[in-house]
């Protein structure tokens, strides 16, 4: 029950305690979604991106983040989406809904990531880097088909690269890394390194 002097209300509880609350106060409005990119260090961190379905600038994961979580409604990235240094990172499935970067995709220095599925992922404007990624086993990125430059290399145990979905003559890049030959077959490889070469040359 509430009791009201015109100001307060006081409600009576149990013992006949009382705190002061308010009586039909008006909700303010809720806060304004933060959806700008920047360093997600801890999980904290990344709370305020919870459903962004677009994040604007650079997004950088790493340091003391064990999950990219939070990130599940997330479909484009307006910058680079960055991915380590980290010695915790291990599970990005919460990234699976990203469509689109228009920067560069870099994974490197991750030490316990097992493996990079980008499930849903078409295009990024930029390079796709992948280096030095001490656990990973396996990189799939099967719906990729547009990307400014490709390299994957010096994952030591990286024993599977997926990326069935690209296009033989999608932009010029470098290719490098274990399995690329069985995923993309040697014509494709030598097209893409070919190009570079006469780029390259060009550029002499």
């Amino acid at each position: 029950m509430c009791w009201r002097d015109g100001r307060r209300a006081y409600y009576l509880l149990g013992l006949g305690a009382a705190i002061l609350v308010g009586c039909g106060a008006p909700v303010g409005p809720a806060p304004k979604q933060d959806c700008r990119g920047g360093k997600i260090w801890h999980r904290e961190d990344a709370a305020r991106l919870r459903g962004c379905e677009s994040v604007t600038g650079d997004l950088h994961l790493g340091g003391a983040l064990d999950e990219a979580t939070d990130f599940e409604a997330l479909g484009s990235v307006q910058g680079s989406l960055i991915i380590g240094p980290s010695y915790k990172l291990s599970n990005l499935s919460s990234l699976g809904s990203v469509v689109r970067i228009t920067g560069d995709l870099r994974v490197e220095g991750n030490w316990r990531l097992q493996g990079l599925f980008l499930g849903s992922l078409t295009q990024v404007a930029g390079a796709v880097e992948i280096r030095d990624n001490s656990s990973m086993a396996t990189c799939s990125l099967h719906k990729l088909r547009s990307f400014g430059a490709l390299y994957i290399e010096r994952n030591r145990k990286l024993e599977r690269v997926d990326l069935s979905g690209l296009e033989a003559n999608g932009p010029g890049g470098v290719v490098s890394g274990p399995a690329l030959g069985d995923v993309l077959g040697p014509q494709r490889i030598r097209q893409r390194e070919n190009a570079t070469a006469e780029t390259r040359a060009k550029g002499s």
